[in-house]
């Protein structure tokens, strides 16, 4: 029984670890950009904003979607979750703003969360391959248009995803997990195709 005891523990340890060194990893990023701590104004900030600490909670649910990955009932739910800390993020940043951490922070737990949420659920079996690839392709593409804006470039990404295709790429995602491979497939792929829309000022004519 002590044996059996000991290789579960070991079989737990690695995930724990895993999510362990993410959080410690998040926690430090803050730490390095805590300078960024300033509204849309340039005025900085004692502190994050609400939209920021939502922002921050799909960060701390990443290592939760391997650990729940094979439970039929909780990977949708936290998947679910996950796409609603999404929206709910833009709707309080609407009404309170958000700082230049947080505007920065949102995209990149969007590809955190939803990446380990689509390679969990296809190495749990309910994600068929198609569906991964083409999401893998669709934050792969952006990521390297935003890579060339920044460092091609030296501007911001001037595009933005637009909301009812991260809804079709949520749904999707938690449709497969909750056992609907074929119609969760269908809805993650055309999210995926749904293009981005620009985000560059618009210039009045001379």
């Amino acid at each position: 029984a002590a044996c059996v005891a000991a290789r579960r523990r070991s079989d737990l340890d690695p995930p724990a670890l895993a999510g362990l060194a993410w959080w410690l990893t998040v926690w430090q990023m803050l730490d390095w950009h805590l300078g960024m701590a300033e509204g849309g104004d340039g005025r900085p900030r004692a502190r994050l904003s609400p939209a920021d600490a939502v922002t921050l909670a799909r960060f701390w649910l990443v290592p939760a979607l391997p650990a729940v990955a094979r439970d039929a009932a909780l990977l949708p739910a936290v998947v679910v979750l996950g796409g609603v800390t999404d929206w709910l993020d833009g709707a309080v940043a609407r009404r309170h703003g958000r700082t230049r951490l947080g505007r920065d922070l949102d995209t990149t737990a969007d590809l955190a969360f939803l990446t380990t949420a689509a390679i969990s659920a296809h190495r749990a079996g309910r994600l068929p391959r198609h569906g991964l690839a083409a999401l893998l392709a669709r934050h792969g593409i952006g990521l390297g248009l935003s890579l060339g804006a920044v460092f091609g470039r030296t501007r911001s990404p001037a595009i933005r995803a637009r909301p009812w295709g991260a809804v079709l790429r949520v749904g999707g995602l938690a449709l497969c997990t909750a056992g609907r491979p074929r119609v969760g497939t269908l809805l993650l792929v055309g999210g995926c195709l749904v293009p981005p829309r620009s985000a560059a000022p618009s210039r009045s004519p001379a």
